[in-house]
């Protein structure tokens, strides 16, 4: 059995880049001789050390507390470093338990949102939600992309994927002001959304002006230890597919709904993101619920 080892040697037996072997050195965990070529050698000394590094270095533990322990070991040491290990492990078991429900959690939103019907609007009841915002205006996907970042640092991980929990506060204006050449943007295209047919092509975005049809008044992330509250309440629902420049244009079929019934739309409406830019690359794949909160004549006597 050999007993001394050169650099490659040793680092394919433990699987070891040689750059980090050259680290252990210089820290003073490794002491590998020289042969008469120069080269490194390691011997049984370093391989018990190896032993530990590897082992010490699967429970997450820095090099350099590693270098301590190597250089100050003792059964005392050895008993305290193992009970740590094993309350680091339980540790770790907790966040990836916690982890495995929010990645399901989120499977499970985009599942849902695959299969959500589009173009329809409808009357829900909606418990108090509490929430973090942002409320700084924008007026583009970019801006909103910053906006959303912020917020999800709130978070437990920071995870924008599969969160319909994040989204959107915007109002609509009474002002339809035409762009150069004389005609709306989006002036016709409400006869394309007729009968729930999604939009998918020739979207501008939100690239609206604080002007336009509709005016974007912050980020939200709903979170149950957020300080403030979206009320409970009826809402009405309508879940969109395709680029966003189709909010205002089913929120303005919203608040016509709402009068139809006899209902009072009350402002803002909210933009939930079900699936976006985070999800998919393809425009015609996002999925956007907008829910406002209506009253009757009754809720103001």
């Amino acid at each position: 059995m050999k007993d001394v080892y050169t650099i490659g040697e040793i680092g394919k037996l433990f699987r070891i880049g040689a750059d980090s072997l050259r680290y252990y050195e210089r820290l003073g965990i490794l002491s590998p001789r020289r042969g008469e070529n120069g080269y490194r050698l390691y011997g049984p000394d370093d391989i018990w050390r190896l032993n530990i590094i590897r082992d010490l270095r699967e429970l997450g533990m820095s090099v350099e507390s590693i270098g301590s322990y190597i250089q100050n070991r003792s059964l005392s040491s050895t008993v305290q470093l193992l009970t740590d290990e094993i309350w680091m492990v339980r540790e770790q078991q907790k966040h990836l338990s916690l982890l495995r429900q929010n990645l399901s959690e989120r499977l499970k939103i985009l599942l849902q949102a695959e299969n959500l019907p589009a173009g329809r609007i409808t009357e829900k009841h909606l418990e108090e939600r509490r929430y973090w915002a942002i409320p700084e205006s924008y007026c583009c996907d970019d801006e909103m992309n910053l906006l959303m970042q912020r917020l999800v640092r709130r978070g437990e991980d920071g995870r924008l994927i599969g969160n319909n929990r994040i989204g959107s506060f915007f109002e609509l204006s009474g002002e339809k002001p035409a762009p150069e050449g004389g005609e709306n943007k989006l002036e016709g295209r409400e006869n394309e959304l007729e009968g729930g047919e999604d939009v998918l092509e020739g979207g501008s975005g939100r690239e609206v002006s604080p002007g336009g049809r509709a005016r974007y008044t912050g980020a939200f992330l709903i979170r149950d230890d957020g300080p403030q509250t979206i009320p409970e309440g009826t809402y009405l629902s309508l879940v969109y597919r395709g680029d966003y420049f189709q909010s205002p244009i089913w929120a303005e079929k919203m608040a016509a709904h709402a009068r139809k019934q006899g209902l009072t739309a009350v402002p803002p409406f909210l933009e939930l993101l079900w699936a976006d830019i985070h999800e998919t690359a393809e425009t015609e794949e996002f999925v956007t619920e907008l829910q406002v909160l209506v009253r009757r004549p009754a809720d103001f006597s």
